[in-house]
């Protein structure tokens, strides 16, 4: 299986249900799900469910893999970033979440940095989207570290699964400019 070499310490590889254990492990935890769309998950057999039927059915509809940041020293899952793609229109947008024990340390920004690449090399997208909550300052300096360009806010936004308004900012970053920040 091909990887991702973030740094000598991490890397992307794509998901597989035997990350469903340490998956689980911070996707129970509401510190992680907070700045998220969905709830926190209440058992492993949960997130195996969610593996199976959102991450891995993406693949069978061919659309792009999900890949999980793995800890290089240990081997343990610490995080999953990939594309969500709602419709034919809407540019892909990359979506993230990590186990706190590894938040501040700069590795998502260096993941965040390759599936872009992926992205606009592997995959020949044309733009690539991302949002966070106004209130997730950690993902807007990740965002604003991977150069994308801010576009707009939306002002209660609803989270249906959460039965709640946030209020989230969007940025796009298109191929020109990924182009142009790699040659400088």
């Amino acid at each position: 299986m091909k990887k991702y070499v973030l740094n000598e310490d991490y890397y992307l590889r794509k998901v597989k249900v035997r990350d469903a254990k340490e998956l689980y492990d911070f996707s129970k935890n509401n510190e992680v799900t907070k700045y998220l769309t969905w709830n926190s998950h209440t058992n492993v057999k949960e997130t195996k469910m969610v593996i199976k039927k959102f991450y891995l059915a993406k693949i069978k509809q061919g659309l792009p893999a999900s890949f999980v940041i793995v800890d290089k020293q240990n081997k343990k899952v610490i995080g999953v970033i990939d594309y969500l793609l709602d419709n034919e229109t809407d540019p892909p947008e990359i979506g993230y979440f990590m186990n706190p024990k590894y938040w501040g340390k700069g590795i998502m920004t260096l993941a965040l940095k390759e599936i872009v690449k992926i992205g606009f090399e592997e995959l020949r997208f044309d733009v690539i989207g991302i949002s966070h909550m106004v209130s997730n300052l950690g993902s807007k300096r990740v965002i604003e570290k991977n150069n994308f360009k801010y576009k707009y806010t939306i002002y209660n936004y609803f989270l249906q699964q959460k039965n709640e308004h946030v209020d989230v900012m969007y940025y796009e970053m298109d191929k020109g400019d990924y182009y142009n920040d790699k040659q400088s």
